[in-house]
């Protein structure tokens, strides 16, 4: 094979070996850069630097207590390896998160409601 550095004359070799490996991880994709397609949760600004928003539009009532959210809604954010970065709850309808111990770069996030899932994708950039 002919192996080109810059516009040098080509280096020759004898042989190549091409591995191809069929292991491939799957990664949670998610088609939408907005956390959820049926407007129940806002998360911004998207991309972030030091802290985001998360905001839960359910009707009220139906979560709703005295308390709040009661420790009924909390949040994940992984990287995109799949390891878990931060979490934590969500204690109002409206809270803010700290993102300043977190690197540029892409994030996926996970809000849960009672037994509801929310996901999306999240960008750090500093």
């Amino acid at each position: 094979a002919d192996i080109y550095f810059d516009y040098n004359a080509p280096v020759i070799t004898n042989q190549t070996v091409h591995t191809v490996n069929d292991m491939i991880q799957t990664i949670l994709l998610v088609p939408s850069t907005t956390i959820a397609s049926t407007n129940n949760i806002i998360i911004y600004p998207n991309p972030a630097s030091d802290e985001i928003f998360i905001e839960i539009l359910l009707k009220r009532n139906s979560i709703n207590t005295v308390h709040g959210l009661n420790n009924q809604a909390g949040y994940t954010v992984f990287g995109i390896d799949g390891k878990k970065v931060l979490e934590g709850k969500i204690q109002s309808f409206k809270s803010s998160i700290s993102t300043k111990n977190l690197e540029s770069g892409l994030y996926l996030i996970e809000v849960s409601i009672g037994k509801d899932k929310f996901n999306g994708k999240l960008v750090i950039a500093k």
